[in-house]
């Protein structure tokens, strides 16, 4: 089974920052986790998307480094959009990329050498 792991906040009880599991093996292939936080980083939302997928990666030129599983800025197609990793490892800024969905106006991006 995949699994997800996060923290939760309980207020001031004894079960503060007990472990959050997300089973994620059920999710399809255009389907994502989101996560929302407060100004305190704590959790208080999580919310299933459903990715618009590309039949063939296209390329990209990211603008800014993007962490893994990180955001920031990609070129793409003549316009700037923010970006979201789905690489296990950095991209760096000037390094192509290739989009692989799109979710509202967010990108979904690996980079070039990782398919």
């Amino acid at each position: 089974m995949n699994k997800l792991f996060g923290k939760a906040d309980r207020g001031n009880n004894s079960l503060e920052h007990e472990p959050i599991v997300f089973d994620v093996s059920r999710l399809r292939d255009d389907e994502r986790l989101e996560f929302k936080y407060d100004h305190n980083h704590q959790l208080i939302a999580v919310q299933k998307i459903k990715l618009s997928l590309f039949k063939e990666p296209i390329e990209g030129l990211a603008e800014t480094d993007i962490p893994a599983g990180g955001s920031g800025r990609i070129f793409y197609q003549g316009t700037s959009w923010k970006a979201r990793s789905e690489a296990e490892v950095p991209i760096s800024a000037g390094q192509i990329v290739l989009v692989k969905a799109r979710y509202e106006l967010t990108l979904f991006v690996v980079p070039a050498y990782s398919l």
